[in-house]
Order: C-alpha cells, then sequence, then structure tokens
C-alpha cells in the first residue's frame, strides 16, 4: 500500500551501500541471491531501444520466480528477464517483460501503478533497512518514486517482512518526494514480440547521499527486483464491464507476496563490480 506523505503502513500488504550483510536481522531464515553487476565501457541510451548494444555486456537475471504464500498457488511467472550496468553516474536496469496485454490503469506520477502491470525496484546502499527507495515504472513509462523510512531497529519475521509492530509505528513512505535526475523510458519489445521495455537509470547522488557518496564505484546495493502482472482472467464473464484480473507477483529475491515494501531484509545483493565491456 503506497499512502500520500509520511503515513504509516495500515497493517496489511497491498494485495496487491556498503551492504552489511545479505542474511538480514534475526529472525531472517531466507537466502537472498547476489549478483555481480559490470561496470558499463559505454553507457546506455536509457531510451527502450531493443538495439541498443549497451546492453549487451550487462549482468542478467534471467527470469523472475513467483513471491511467496498462498495467493500465488495457481499462477505461473511470465518470462521476464532484467539487464544491469552501472557507470560512476547511474545504475541502469533494463526489465524485458513478455505481455499479450499492457494493462496500465494510470497515467499520472505516483499513482498506484502496482495496481496494474509494473516494474519495480527497490535500492537500499547502507543496507541496515532503515531508508530504501522504491521506484515502480508502468508501461506508459509513468513512475512512482518514494523514499521509504524505517525509524525503529527493523526486526523481521522468517519471510524477512517487517513484524507487525514495525510495519505499523516504525514503517513511513514519503511519496511527494522527486528522485533528482531519474531517468525512465518504456517501448515496446523486438519486432515479432509481444511485450514491453522498462529502461531505468538511478543517478547516484540521491540514492548515495546517505553514504556521503556522490557517485557509483565498486560497492554493494542491497536491492528488490520485481514485476507485477495483472492478466485477464479467462473465466470473466464476456458481459462484464470491467475484465477481473489475475495478480501474478515475481521477484528475484524471495518476497513475501505483494510485500517487497515491507521486506527490508528480504533484499538480495547488487555487486557493482569494475569487470566490464571492453
Amino acid at each position: 500500500m503506497h499512502m500520500r506523505g509520511m503515513a504509516a503502513l495500515a497493517g496489511v500488504c497491498f494485495v496487491i551501500g556498503s551492504c552489511r550483510t545479505t542474511s538480514g536481522p534475526p529472525g531472517f531464515k531466507g537466502k537472498p541471491p547476489a549478483l555481480d553487476v559490470p561496470r558499463a565501457g559505454v553507457a546506455p541510451r536509457v531510451d527502450a531501444n531493443p538495439g541498443d548494444p549497451a546492453w549487451a555486456f550487462a549482468a542478467v537475471i534471467p527470469a523472475l520466480s513467483m513471491s511467496l504464500g498462498p495467493d500465488a498457488e495457481g499462477l505461473s511467472p511470465v518470462p521476464t528477464e532484467v539487464r544491469l550496468l552501472w557507470d560512476a553516474d547511474c545504475l541502469y536496469v533494463r526489465f524485458l517483460c513478455e505481455d499479450d496485454e499492457a494493462y496500465s490503469p494510470h497515467d499520472r506520477r505516483d499513482a498506484p501503478h502496482h495496481e496494474g502491470d509494473v516494474v519495480e525496484l527497490f535500492l537500499d546502499p547502507v543496507g541496515d533497512g532503515r531508508q530504501y527507495v522504491e521506484l515502480q515504472v508502468s508501461p506508459r513509462n509513468q513512475v512512482l518514486d518514494q523514499l521509504i523510512f524505517v525509524t525503529a531497529d527493523p526486526a523481521c519475521l522468517e519471510d524477512g517482512r517487517l513484524t507487525d509492530e514495525i510495519a505499523l509505528r516504525d514503517w513511513w513512505a514519503h511519496i511527494e518526494w522527486d528522485m533528482p535526475g531519474l531517468r525512465t523510458a518504456t517501448g515496446r519489445l523486438a519486432r515479432g514480440a509481444d511485450g514491453w521495455i522498462a529502461d531505468i537509470a538511478v543517478p547516484a547522488f540521491p540514492l548515495l547521499r546517505r553514504l556521503g557518496l556522490s557517485s557509483f564505484q565498486p560497492m554493494n546495493l542491497r536491492a528488490h527486483v520485481m514485476r507485477y502482472d495483472r492478466p485477464r482472467l479467462s473465466s470473466q464473464d464476456a458481459g462484464a464491464q470491467t475484465p477481473a484480473r489475475a495478480f501474478i507477483a515475481m521477484n528475484w529475491a524471495p518476497v513475501a507476496y505483494g510485500c517487497p515494501h515491507i521486506s527490508p531484509a528480504a533484499m538480495g545483493t547488487l555487486r557493482l563490480v569494475e569487470a566490464g565491456a571492453e
């Protein structure tokens, strides 16, 4: 649930730095993934052009898996590939989303884009779960960007979610915040393929400010990489005015279904490394 202003979590999940540790605080039982991300020899253009050669040298997450929980039963992940690069100025992320129908009900900034098809990126450069950024990009290239604060030690459950007490009392989302210098673009997959591309360039300074840095360097970033797809239900009554839709929640690091925004302990690790394109 994304709330206007510095508002506390309303009690349920929407149905929606250097990294100090990859296992999270006491209570968390998961083993989040890690990925080496190379420095870009040439910066991507961030124009969602499927032919941009810079992405050929990126680190690849070849697929996302279903998020955890009983709500995911009977659903299957949709093919999604994620590519990542970095340079001193930006972290670059490209989502390649196969999709028969790009559903995007909102057309303004900071709307609840997770109510339609969306890709999401959460980044915690310090890695302590106390302050992190959430970015959403819809197929229309509409953005939600917000800064999340946890104002107590982020105690968590076994699946990485904050405890109810912390989530209700100490979780805050500053949705009025706009990330300075953020760039995004969306477009269609290569000719003959159904789906969409989302490119994101995350600028260094606003992300790394808490570390006292203004540029990326070899370092670790805690991260969630997510995609939501909302296909029409085939069992829908053909005469219905508003088609019913399934909610397919997919992740890189396993996270409770619909709850990445309150699961900082479950984030994986992006390791920014020097090795890159020649």
